[in-house]
């Protein structure tokens, strides 16, 4: 289980990958993920150069989280077939989640990995930016655990929500 601190500085992180953001494996690439990855270089002040290669890491990343993101949308879809019974199988769904949080996992991994390249490509003038901006996104209250990734969203539309609620069955 992850403290606080570290849902904090790993939520704050996302504010470094903004612009090469692995969660674009989930999306069509388009103007708006362009968009995003394009503001955060104007404000960081990217050269061409690091334009380039932080598109190369994003790539890589996106080639990585793919297939994750597609086997963790198959294991949801097994989760909600069980909650569909009339008799839920808790050890069935134990599995289950369990094969869920360790796909989860291998995606955060590639996260951390693709945030370290990133950091080798920033100046220390770009990283000191990124830094600021994690911390004042972190006193805002912003990224991981406070409405945004696993097991938030409930209520938002059909089957959202479900499973995370009965994790541990």
């Amino acid at each position: 289980m992850l403290t606080t601190m570290t849902k904090i500085l790993t939520g704050a992180l996302f504010g470094l990958t903004l612009f090469a953001s692995p969660d674009a494996a989930a999306r069509p690439e388009g103007p708006r993920e362009e968009a995003r990855g394009g503001k955060m270089c104007e404000k960081l002040g990217c050269t061409e150069a690091q334009k380039v290669q932080l598109k190369q890491i994003r790539d890589a990343a996106k080639d990585k989280i793919k297939p994750e993101r597609e086997a963790i949308r198959a294991l949801k879809q097994e989760i909600a077939a069980e909650y569909r019974k009339d008799r839920l199988d808790n050890t069935r769904l134990r599995d289950l989640y369990g094969r869920l949080d360790a796909r989860e996992a291998t995606i955060d991994g590639y996260r951390r990995a693709m945030r370290a390249q990133v950091h080798a490509v920033l100046t220390p003038e770009q990283r000191v930016a990124v830094a600021e901006r994690m911390e004042r996104r972190g006193e805002r209250g912003h990224g991981k655990g406070k409405g945004h990734g696993k097991g938030r969203g409930k209520g938002h539309g059909k089957g959202r929500g479900q499973g995370h609620a009965m994790h541990g069955v």
